[in-house]
Protein backbone atom coordinates (compact mmCIF):
# COMPACT_ATOMS: atom_id res chain seq x y z
CA UNK A 1 0.00 0.00 0.00
CA UNK A 2 1.53 2.74 -1.14
CA UNK A 3 1.00 6.23 1.35
CA UNK A 4 0.28 9.55 -0.18
CA UNK A 5 2.58 12.22 0.09
CA UNK A 6 1.21 15.48 1.87
CA UNK A 7 0.69 18.46 -0.65
CA UNK A 8 3.41 20.68 -0.70
CA UNK A 9 2.60 24.32 0.62
CA UNK A 10 4.09 27.56 -0.17
CA UNK A 11 7.67 28.02 0.57
CA UNK A 12 9.07 30.60 3.77
CA UNK A 13 11.58 31.77 1.61
CA UNK A 14 11.90 31.40 -2.00
CA UNK A 15 14.15 32.77 -5.16
CA UNK A 16 11.95 34.09 -8.69
CA UNK A 17 13.13 36.47 -11.59
CA UNK A 18 16.21 37.05 -9.61
CA UNK A 19 14.32 38.35 -6.42
CA UNK A 20 14.38 36.99 -3.13
CA UNK A 21 11.10 36.50 -1.25
CA UNK A 22 9.89 36.04 2.34
CA UNK A 23 6.72 35.34 3.38
CA UNK A 24 5.54 37.93 6.58
CA UNK A 25 1.68 36.07 6.41
CA UNK A 26 -0.53 33.74 5.13
CA UNK A 27 -4.22 32.27 5.37
CA UNK A 28 -5.80 28.68 3.77
CA UNK A 29 -5.93 31.64 0.38
CA UNK A 30 -3.61 34.52 0.82
CA UNK A 31 0.26 35.58 1.24
CA UNK A 32 2.31 38.71 1.53
CA UNK A 33 5.69 38.31 0.63
CA UNK A 34 8.68 41.15 1.02
CA UNK A 35 10.59 41.12 -2.48
CA UNK A 36 14.53 41.65 -2.19
CA UNK A 37 16.78 42.93 -3.83
CA UNK A 38 20.49 43.38 -3.03
CA UNK A 39 19.99 42.91 0.73
CA UNK A 40 16.76 45.95 0.69
CA UNK A 41 12.89 45.27 0.79
CA UNK A 42 11.71 47.04 -3.03
CA UNK A 43 8.40 45.71 -2.86
CA UNK A 44 5.46 43.62 -0.95
CA UNK A 45 3.42 41.32 -2.91
CA UNK A 46 0.46 39.87 -2.37
CA UNK A 47 -0.76 36.26 -3.84
CA UNK A 48 -3.82 34.02 -4.09
CA UNK A 49 -2.21 30.66 -3.23
CA UNK A 50 -2.89 28.59 -6.05
CA UNK A 51 -3.61 24.91 -5.91
CA UNK A 52 -2.81 22.01 -8.73
CA UNK A 53 -5.85 20.55 -9.70
CA UNK A 54 -3.90 17.77 -11.70
CA UNK A 55 -0.81 16.14 -11.02
CA UNK A 56 2.00 17.48 -13.61
CA UNK A 57 5.09 14.68 -13.05
CA UNK A 58 7.30 16.57 -15.14
CA UNK A 59 7.61 19.77 -12.90
CA UNK A 60 7.27 17.56 -9.95
CA UNK A 61 3.64 19.03 -9.01
CA UNK A 62 0.49 16.63 -7.48
CA UNK A 63 -2.80 17.78 -7.04
CA UNK A 64 -3.16 20.05 -3.72
CA UNK A 65 0.62 21.36 -4.14
CA UNK A 66 0.67 25.23 -3.46
CA UNK A 67 2.17 27.69 -5.86
CA UNK A 68 2.82 31.38 -6.44
CA UNK A 69 0.67 33.25 -9.70
CA UNK A 70 2.34 32.50 -12.52
CA UNK A 71 3.64 36.27 -14.64
CA UNK A 72 0.86 35.83 -16.66
CA UNK A 73 -1.35 35.69 -13.70
CA UNK A 74 -0.07 38.93 -12.29
CA UNK A 75 -2.75 41.34 -11.64
CA UNK A 76 -5.38 38.94 -11.35
CA UNK A 77 -3.95 36.71 -8.21
CA UNK A 78 -0.67 38.56 -7.85
CA UNK A 79 -0.49 42.27 -6.81
CA UNK A 80 2.98 43.83 -6.57
CA UNK A 81 3.17 47.35 -4.06
CA UNK A 82 6.68 49.09 -4.69
CA UNK A 83 8.08 50.98 -1.88
CA UNK A 84 9.72 54.12 -3.42
CA UNK A 85 11.37 55.14 -0.61
CA UNK A 86 8.31 54.68 1.74
CA UNK A 87 8.10 51.07 2.53
CA UNK A 88 5.39 51.67 5.29
CA UNK A 89 2.87 52.47 2.80
CA UNK A 90 3.75 50.18 0.75
CA UNK A 91 3.39 47.42 3.42
CA UNK A 92 0.12 49.20 4.49
CA UNK A 93 -1.55 48.63 1.14
CA UNK A 94 -0.38 45.20 0.76
CA UNK A 95 -2.02 44.09 3.88
CA UNK A 96 -5.14 46.23 3.02
CA UNK A 97 -5.37 43.90 0.06
CA UNK A 98 -4.55 41.19 1.39
CA UNK A 99 -7.78 41.60 3.94
CA UNK A 100 -9.61 42.46 0.72
CA UNK A 101 -8.60 39.16 -0.73
CA UNK A 102 -9.73 37.26 2.60
CA UNK A 103 -13.04 39.53 2.57
CA UNK A 104 -13.76 38.88 -0.92
CA UNK A 105 -13.29 35.06 -0.21
CA UNK A 106 -15.54 34.40 3.16
CA UNK A 107 -18.19 36.57 0.33
CA UNK A 108 -17.80 33.62 -2.43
Amino acid sequence: MQLEKEPKKLPLEFTKNGYFYKQLKRNEFACVYEQISNDVVIAYEVAVIQVANHSYEKFNISVGDESYPSNNMWGLYGFTFGCYNDWEKALRLANNKFDELLTRKKCN
